[in-house]
């Protein structure tokens, strides 16, 4: 059973295969069954600029939670 809420905080594991998103911290847009739907927020090159979301899936073995909540979820409508 998936107990991890849209909002969550988790941090993806450091051994993670992926080594750009290894230990970063991700937002969970939506639970599965496997584990979650999560985005990383990128940066720019430039203070001016976004490069946007990064979305992965993720196995529950790949990431722990942190028990913290985002006060906004991107694209959720409540994020404008």
């Amino acid at each position: 059973m998936n107990d991890l809420q849209i909002g969550e905080i988790i941090q993806i594991k450091p051994d993670f295969k992926t080594k750009c998103f290894a230990a970063c911290l991700a937002v969970v847009r939506e639970p599965k069954e496997f584990g979650a739907m999560v985005y990383i927020q990128g940066v720019g090159a430039t203070f001016e600029e976004s490069t946007g979301q990064f979305y992965l899936m993720l196995k529950f073995e790949d990431f722990e939670a942190t028990g913290a909540v985002a006060p906004w979820i991107v694209g959720s409508g409540e994020d404008e």
